[in-house]
This record gives C-alpha cells, structure tokens and sequence, in this order.
C-alpha cells in the first residue's frame, strides 16, 4: 500500500510494510521459545550485534526470569569481549568469552560447556563489511557447533538498499529465523530496510 489506511500513524504503516517485506524474504512467523534455546545473532560489521546481544540477554533475564548466558564469538574486533561485559556489568547474566582466542568455533565450543546450566544462550559472532570466504566459514562453524534453535539478522536501519541482498546471503548461509532492526532511533527510520 502507497498511502496508509485511515487512523494508522506514517510509522506503524512504514512497520508494517517492513514486516510484509521481511517475511516475504524469510517466510512466516513463528513464536520464539526462549527457555532451552540457543540463540545465534549474525549480521554484518557495524550493525549493533553486540549492543544487541547485552539488551535481549537482560530483556529475556527481566521478562521472563530467566537464567541468561552471553558467548563473545567475535574474534575479529578488539574490545568486543570488553564491551559486552560492560554492557552487562550491573546484571546476573553470566558473559563467557576468551579474549586472547582466535577461534570462534572454539570458544563456541567452551562456552557452550560453561553455559549449559543457562535457560538461554544468546552467541555473538564477528561481522564483516562483506560477506567473504573467512566469514561463510566461520559461520557456518559456529552453527554447526551451537545447533541454535534461532538466528537472527541483526541489520542497521540505515543499511540502505542493501538490505534485502544482506538478509538473502544470511539467510542461505544460516537459515535465518529472525531479523532485528536496529538504530531505528537514527534519521534513517528504516527506509533502506524498507525499498529493499
């Protein structure tokens, strides 16, 4: 629809052709079940996984009560580990990362043992500018080894038209589950998300 239907706010008709557009990219819905579940969010370089991750970890931990665990995967960004650790300092979720590991796959793999008693593990993974060879392999390492039961896109609202090429590539790589729009906040609202 060009025009919104009368009483509908210019922003709940712009949500609203985003959602149609993200499902006719990824398919239908479906309800996520946090409590058990493994949580992978993938994206590109710069679109707020990290900041992401700490605020589902401490809204699922508020919502739901639930015991959450944070995995640093990212290898590639100094501080990430450092970061996400702040962003979660004043909470009870537990942040298992390595800083001086190299392998993603790795920490995956001792993080997942460390987090097992979590009703929720939400992994962090590296971003690229570009979907290259390292990061397909990484990826599909990581997935491999979580076996998450979710993967969600993380793409910035001012990823322009590139953003519908972006959640393609992810979700043949991944099998995308879900998608979260970030800095929706900024002067972009999301229109790239949007003509994509």
């Amino acid at each position: 629809e060009a025009e919104p239907r009368p009483g509908l706010t210019l922003q709940t008709h712009a949500m609203n052709i985003l959602y149609t557009e993200l499902v006719r990219i990824l398919g239908p819905s479906h309800q996520f079940q946090p409590r058990g579940a493994t949580l992978l969010l993938v994206g590109l370089y710069g679109q707020g996984k990290t900041t992401t991750t700490a605020k589902l970890a401490e809204w699922y931990r508020k919502k739901h009560g639930l015991r959450v665990a944070v995995i640093e995967a990212d290898v590639h960004r100094p501080g990430a580990y450092a970061q996400l650790s702040q962003l979660l300092e004043d909470t009870t979720i537990k942040v298992y990362g390595e800083p001086e590991n190299k392998d993603a796959a790795q920490i995956v793999r001792n993080g997942l043992a460390e987090c097992a008693a979590a009703d929720l593990v939400i992994v962090d993974t590296a971003g690229r500018h570009q979907l290259d060879e390292e990061l397909v392999e990484e990826l599909e390492n990581i997935a491999s080894l979580t076996r998450a039961t979710e993967r969600w896109l993380v793409i910035d609202a001012q990823v322009g038209q590139a953003a519908g090429p972006v959640a393609a590539s992810f979700h043949q790589l991944a099998g995308v589950t879900g998608i979260v729009v970030t800095k929706l906040d900024g002067t972009a609202r999301g229109g790239g998300a949007l003509s994509a």
